[in-house]
């Protein structure tokens, strides 16, 4: 398995990371921003799109999911995890997300096999409208 996770949407923003911990994992021995290292640049997932298929009480709005779609590309960062398990009870996984394997582009073309969390398929509602805050 690779030690690479493609961030995306909220999991980019490592203040509202740290505070979601703060606000769920006040027990947890380790904190998942503190266990990984970000890879310097912008990576993209071809051949996917952002949508926001589930409600979230929490966020008061849609939280955003990656779907297939040809044509499409997702932004985001590759962080090197050393401890996936706190990446799982950050995303529900493997109840509410699901871990799967990816491939993402660098920005100077070189390919990175990485994993990145999707909702689970029995969770999605259609679109929900995201929180203005979180847009």
């Amino acid at each position: 398995m690779s030690n690479f996770y493609f961030a995306y949407g909220s999991n980019l923003n490592l203040k509202d990371l740290r505070e979601y911990e703060e606000r769920n994992f006040t027990n947890a021995k380790k904190s998942f921003v503190d266990s990984i290292h970000i890879s310097d640049g912008i990576f993209f997932l071809p051949d996917y799109q952002l949508q926001f298929p589930v409600y979230s009480k929490g966020r008061e709005g849609g939280v955003v999911d990656v779907t297939p779609n040809v044509g499409h590309v997702v932004a985001g960062k590759l962080f090197q995890v050393d401890d996936w398990n706190l990446l799982d009870m950050k995303e529900g996984s493997p109840n509410f997300y699901k871990r799967i394997s990816i491939t993402v582009i660098g920005e100077n073309g070189k390919t990175f096999d990485a994993i990145t969390c999707v909702v689970n398929s029995e969770k999605q509602e259609g679109y929900q409208k995201p929180h203005e805050d979180w847009v």
